[in-house]
Formats: C-alpha cells, structure tokens, sequence
C-alpha cells in the first residue's frame, strides 16, 4: 500500500514549515525560525560529500554489505561507514537518515528547535514533546510520545511495501528509534530484510543488541511486535 506524504500536512502558528529538495533528498522542515535558504545550502554541503565521495568509491553507493574504510573522510561519510557495520547493511542504507541528523544539528546553529523528515526517516531537536504517528495499514490510529528530555532522537522506518527502498524482507513498517540517525536507519533496513512474515517479528527484534537503539515497532499482516520502552497514544483521525 502507498501513502501519501499526508503527514506532511501539519500545522503550527508557532513554527515555521518548509521543503528543501535537492535532486533525491527531500527534506520537511518545522523549526522555530525560517531557514530555508540556510537549510538548502546545508543539505548542499552534504550532498556535494556524499557525491564527490561515491566518485572515488562507487561501491559506498552500490554495496549490500558493509564495506572497509579509514576514518580520514568527512564525518556524515564515516558515520554511515560506522552504521553499516553495526547493520550489516550497505552504507547507503543510512543515507536518509544521515543526512536529516545532519543537517538538523548544522541547522540548530540558527534556531532553537527543528524537525526534519527525510523518506520518513526523522531526527528531532526540540524542547517540547512531541507526538509521532505511525502510517501502516491497520495501525493509523496509534502515535508514539516522544518526551523532550529524550531529544534529540532519531525515528527512522523501512517498509518493504511503502516507499522506494530496497527491502529483500516482507514487513509492512519498521520502526527504529534512538539517539543516532545513521544507525537506527541502517538497522530499520537490516530488521526490515530479516522479516519474512508476523510469525518471526519478535525473534528478530530480539535479536537485535545496539545499545544505542531506544525502541523498535515492527509490523507484518496486521500483527505488531516490539521492543524497548515506547509509549504509545492513540490518535483521533
């Protein structure tokens, strides 16, 4: 089932929302000033690391699998290195997350608060609680309370049904939530391949041992697993 990106469809009369896009990278902003032109020329700085170091190694693009490296390149580089490893992912499984954690701390340079979602890979950095909700067939009416002394934080998701990633595995929605984007986004991409229906989702939740990672949801065929302490809310639609 494909969604809309109706999420993107929140309103505030204390925050400001915008879109930056460039080329793949689709970013939704909510932060406390404007800073469009600040954020585009952010996530440009990223994107030009990204591409300039897929020139001189394609197989970061390209690779399923982990892959060997020196900590001599530019830190959103290493920390989707770092990410794949810990994964057993490709590096690039990290990409969206990676860059939504970077480009909201290079961004908090300029405001106080900022949310940004990238392929629905989140990292917010806020001083208010804030209210997550999960989009999978069956579940709509369920948010996760994200509290403010929790922040920032990573929430980033795979799908083997929703949205363009690759996924070799066969679950609705994988959720991820912790303190380092690149590595709750590598591991949403690793959960999401190991699942082949609702009858192992708590197995391979179980399985899973970075201590970074806060919580994991994940969802095959109307059946919800988890993992971590996740408070939930139910959501009036």
């Amino acid at each position: 089932m494909q969604y809309a990106r109706i999420y993107r469809n929140y309103n505030s009369r204390k925050e400001y929302k915008y879109n930056v896009t460039i080329k793949e990278s689709d970013l939704f902003i909510i932060s406390d000033k404007y800073l469009k032109k600040e954020a585009y020329s952010i996530l440009l700085k990223y994107r030009i690391q990204i591409e300039n170091f897929i020139k001189t190694c394609p197989e970061f693009l390209k690779s399923l699998t982990p892959i060997k490296f020196k900590n001599n390149k530019p830190e959103i580089i290493n920390e989707m290195l770092i990410a794949a490893k810990k994964a057993n992912v490709g590096p690039f499984a990290s990409v969206a997350g990676a860059i939504s954690q970077f480009v909201c701390k290079d961004l908090k340079k300029f405001c106080n608060e900022v949310i940004i979602e990238n392929g629905g890979d989140i990292y917010i950095d806020t001083h208010n609680e804030r209210l997550v909700q999960i989009y999978s067939n069956g579940f709509d009416n369920i948010g996760i309370k994200i509290k403010k002394e929790l922040q920032p934080i990573a929430i980033c998701s795979s799908s083997a049904k929703i949205g363009h990633s690759l996924s070799f595995g066969k679950a609705d929605l994988v959720v991820v939530i912790g303190k380092n984007a690149p590595i709750c986004d590598a591991f949403a991409t690793s959960i999401c391949n190991k699942i082949r229906n609702e009858n192992n989702l708590q197995n391979v939740l179980n399985n899973v041992k970075e201590k970074s990672i806060y919580g994991i949801i994940a969802i095959s065929n109307n059946k919800i697993a988890i993992k971590g302490k996740i408070e939930f809310v139910k959501i009036k639609n």
